[in-house]
């Protein structure tokens, strides 16, 4: 299926103390989000605070993170307003700016229009733009919602309607969506993070996500999991992010995501009234999430807050920076013997804040069964000419990593190969007959098989 991506966050804007938009720092914030697990960004949408901006700002901003970070992935603009001409309006303005990838749009808000009005709205937006377009059903804030079958009409009669962000809270709906309309031309979205892996089940591809701000990577990672058949690893990290899943919601978005985003060190700035920094509670709460989250005791989060120093900055540079390897050697700085072993500083501290060993924080994380270093799985298993999808199916099979990356059929000489058939072919062998006596543990047939091809 072609999709906009299988994670694309609704991203965070940061305003000045005096309400203007800070472009820096939101394309600080997108190269952040789009280099950790976001596949595209809506801009601008609720996460964003849309309803406080101008329209002026909402453009400036569309075009700066289009330019700066559209080639890292997919740009969605929210466009979407309770007004139909204001929104058609506005549509074509956008429309105009390279680099725009889709629309969001709302089904119209306070008004509480009936299907009719749904229908008509969605009829002229999508008259006024080619550019694919995105329905956002969130009947929690808009008073109402859009029918499946509404839906189903407006995409056979305009086929860039071709995705919806279902934030109803109810899977029936995006299962009848997807019943409707069972190709891959037509794409649902999760809007609710937490119900992200049950709309998988049911025809979803992805999610339009807040947790990403903080959990972008395994946000990702628990989509491909589900999506190469690993059920088991899926539902482990959807466990795994049920309490920062729950911290991001406990009052009204954005405030939660954007008080950890200034947490974890983005720029996130100031808030907009009516939206507001989280009660002391509300914090305490946000906190305690994050710090079970990144492993960090929570005892070092209160002191942070008391000293009012960013949470993780502070844990990775002070408690893992250190200028002796693990050989003992000693270095002028730890940014020096960051250089010897040709790494990143970032990235070794990253590593030692997972609690990966220094040794393997400056050789590489994955160490193969020689002994060999390498920066990550993928690497290694380039060097070994293995498909990534046959390690996660061997691995899963109780593959020991020798026998993944040298074979585990091994002939009478010692020589390894990855399959019987591969074995077999290599010796001229007879492929039914050697597994019929490999199973049967019949080793006296076995040798006389290779004695007749000598």
């Amino acid at each position: 299926m072609k999709t906009f991506g299988r994670v694309l966050t609704a991203m965070v804007t940061s305003f000045n103390s005096d309400g203007s938009v800070n472009i820096e720092n939101c394309i600080t914030i997108a190269n952040h989000l789009l280099d950790n697990g976001s596949d595209g960004l809506v801009v601008c949408g609720t996460t964003g605070e849309n309803p406080t901006m101008s329209k002026e700002d909402k453009l400036a901003l569309f075009k700066a993170i289009a330019k700066e970070c559209g080639h890292k992935g997919t740009i969605i603009a929210n466009v979407g307003t309770n007004d139909t001409k204001s929104s058609v309006e506005f549509v074509k303005e956008v429309s105009t700016i390279d680099g725009i990838n889709g629309l969001l749009v709302v089904v119209p808000y306070y008004n509480k229009p009936n299907q009719q009005g749904q229908y008509l709205h969605f009829k002229a937006i999508a008259e006024a733009t080619t550019l694919p377009i995105m329905v956002y059903n969130v009947p929690s804030r808009v008073g109402t919602g859009i029918f499946p079958t509404t839906l189903v009409q407006l995409h056979n009669e305009y086929p860039h309607i071709c995705a919806i962000k279902e934030a109803s809270g109810n899977l029936m709906i995006a299962s009848e969506i997807k019943r409707l309309m069972p190709r891959d031309d037509f794409m649902v979205y999760s809007g609710d993070d937490g119900l992200t892996l049950p709309m998988l089940s049911v025809g979803g591809c992805g999610v339009v996500s807040v947790v990403s701000h903080v959990a972008g990577k395994d946000m990702n990672a628990m989509i491909q999991a589900y999506e190469s058949g690993h059920n088991h690893e899926a539902i482990r990290i959807h466990q795994g992010l049920s309490e920062i899943n729950k911290a991001m919601f406990i009052t009204t978005n954005p405030i939660p995501v954007k008080y950890a985003a200034r947490k974890i060190g983005l720029p996130a700035g100031e808030f907009n009234l009516p939206m507001c920094e989280p009660t002391a509670e509300e914090a305490a709460y946000i906190d305690k999430a994050l710090a079970e989250y990144y492993d960090i005791p929570y005892q070092k989060v209160i002191n942070n807050n008391a000293k009012n120093k960013n949470l993780l900055e502070k844990s990775k540079k002070n408690q893992y920076k250190t200028n002796i390897d693990h050989l003992g050697n000693k270095y002028n700085s730890f940014e020096k013997m960051c250089e010897h072993y040709n790494q990143n500083p970032n990235t070794v501290i990253k590593r030692l804040y997972r609690k990966i060993p220094l040794k393997n924080a400056l050789l590489g994380t994955v160490v193969d069964h020689k002994g060999n270093y390498y920066h990550s799985i993928k690497s290694m298993l380039k060097e070994y000419n293995i498909p990534y999808i046959t390690y996660k199916t061997q691995i899963n099979q109780d593959y020991t990593l020798e026998e993944i990356l040298e074979g585990k059929e091994v002939d009478i000489y010692g020589n390894r190969f990855k399959t019987l058939k591969e074995l077999c072919n290599y010796h001229n062998l007879d492929y039914q007959k050697y597994r019929y006596y490999k199973h049967t543990d019949n080793t006296k047939k076995i040798e006389e098989l290779y004695n007749k091809n000598q």
